[in-house]
């Protein structure tokens, strides 16, 4: 409160606004927090103060605004982090085609990021893309941390193909 009231007697700096942006993300209060990081994304803002208002708007559960404080984010600093987020939290709206679209940018700007492979791997799959799928993990077995899920899931995308193939001949022997 101290801090709110400070900033309504006099301008505040960037280092101010940044400040009680992350007192209220700490408290919990993720909107409010949100409404400065946008203020610094309004002065000229950096990557990390496009991605702290994405990530305050997503916990405030606003998610259209986060996509669209990410997509204006992307313009000016096209990194994989963004692309990586903006993909997460169109997961989180189930909105697969999006998110798997943003993970690929992602890939695009660093072919290193494991967790981007895995993310088209499940937007693959939740779309039935098993090719897809199948292609996203198999990427994914290059990096350690992920090859045991990689692994686990490739080993369901055969089980779910053994078991189509086995619906299309039960269905193709009983219309003979």
């Amino acid at each position: 409160a101290a801090l709110e009231v400070y900033s309504a007697l006099h301008t505040p700096s960037r280092e101010e606004i940044r400040l009680l942006g992350d007192l209220y993300s700490m408290t919990n209060v993720p909107l409010k927090a949100a409404g400065q990081y946008e203020k610094l994304v309004a002065i000229n803002g950096k990557s990390a103060d496009f991605q702290r208002a994405a990530s305050a708007y997503a916990l405030a559960r606003k998610p259209d605004k986060a996509v669209q404080v990410l997509e204006k984010g992307l313009a000016k600093y096209p990194s994989h982090k963004m692309w990586a987020m903006l993909g997460n939290i169109h997961y989180s709206e189930k909105n697969y085609t999006h998110a798997r679209n943003a993970f690929e940018q992602s890939i695009a700007k660093d072919p290193e990021n494991d967790m981007s492979y895995m993310m088209i791997g499940y937007c693959a799959l939740r779309t039935e893309d098993l090719e897809g799928a199948e292609k996203a993990f198999t990427e994914a077995l290059r990096f350690p941390g992920q090859q045991e899920e990689a692994t686990r899931l490739l080993g369901e995308i055969k089980k779910r193909r053994a078991f189509y193939r086995n619906e299309e001949s039960r269905q193709t022997a009983s219309s003979l």
